[in-house]
């Protein structure tokens, strides 16, 4: 069997089981951990997630984003995410379930509150109320309301997989935070999206 037909058909039993876990649990941070267990499990099968099939970023690219499953209904989307040094994000939710596992490499991540906000004049404030770092076979789990942020540093582009309730190019509420100016406002653009260069 291929590589690429051995990775299809884990992904296959893996959102198989997280469908079943949603199914059966709801969505709360204890059913995400569940997910994330799931994750993590495909996460050690490194040999499916080869640099050929995945390539990095390149010179004068922040990241590179791969699609490995999309529900018809834009549900259970399954991305590997391959951000470079240098690559940060403002804080920002994802108005739906999010989990992060790595694969290679460290991602570390900021968690914030809200602590006050006006959604009418578009302004809120922050606290981080934790850092963290995820890396290989470790992850972090976000409930879609939930508010973070990335800031990756290392020497290379790492490689995580990150799966969402939703496709992320289907998140029209998703709003990003300046935290210096105290305000917010809805993500403009949606992320470039690629297959695998092998399937």
């Amino acid at each position: 069997m291929s590589i690429a037909l051995e990775r299809e058909k884990a992904i296959v039993d893996l959102l198989d089981q997280v469908r079943e876990i949603e199914r059966r649990e709801g969505v709360s941070r204890a059913s995400l951990e569940h997910m994330k267990d799931k994750l993590i499990a495909l996460s050690r099968a490194g040999h499916l997630f080869p640099e050929t099939h995945f390539p990095a970023p390149g010179p004068s690219e922040e990241a590179t984003l791969y699609s490995l499953s999309v529900d018809p209904d834009q549900r259970f989307a399954l991305y590997i995410y391959r951000p470079a040094p240098g690559k940060e994000t403002a804080p920002h939710n994802h108005t739906t379930w999010a989990i992060v596992v790595g694969i290679d490499g460290e991602e570390p991540t900021r968690v914030y509150e809200r602590v006050s906000e006006d959604r009418a004049a578009g302004r809120a404030t922050l606290r981080q109320t934790a850092a963290f770092t995820i890396g290989a076979h470790t992850g972090a789990t976000y409930m879609p309301n939930d508010v973070h942020s990335i800031h990756i540093a290392g020497e290379r582009p790492i490689m995580h997989l990150h799966l969402y309730g939703r496709s992320l190019l289907d998140l029209p509420e998703r709003v990003n935070f300046d935290l210096a100016n105290g305000t917010f406002a809805r993500a403009v653009g949606k992320p470039e999206v690629l297959a695998p260069v092998s399937t």
